[in-house]
């Protein structure tokens, strides 16, 4: 298991819009040697759900589609 808190952590003190952006994060203890992080910002109202995160995984695939070509 890859100890990511503490990266992601650094990432977005270094940069504030990366918790509700998309970036690669460098893993080279992982098979795909990456991870690929999608904040959805915070998750504390009462509507959060399900959705919030489907509409993260959707920008994820379009960025990597995107990214493809």
């Amino acid at each position: 298991m890859v100890a990511s808190n503490g990266v992601f952590q650094a990432v977005v003190e270094v940069d504030k819009d990366a918790e509700s952006g998309i970036f690669l994060v460098p893993a080279p203890d992982l098979p795909a040697k990456r991870i690929i992080f999608a904040g959805t910002g915070p998750l504390d109202k009462d509507y959060d759900d399900v959705r919030r995160y489907y509409s993260r995984a959707h920008l994820v695939a379009s960025y990597l589609d995107s990214k493809r070509q």
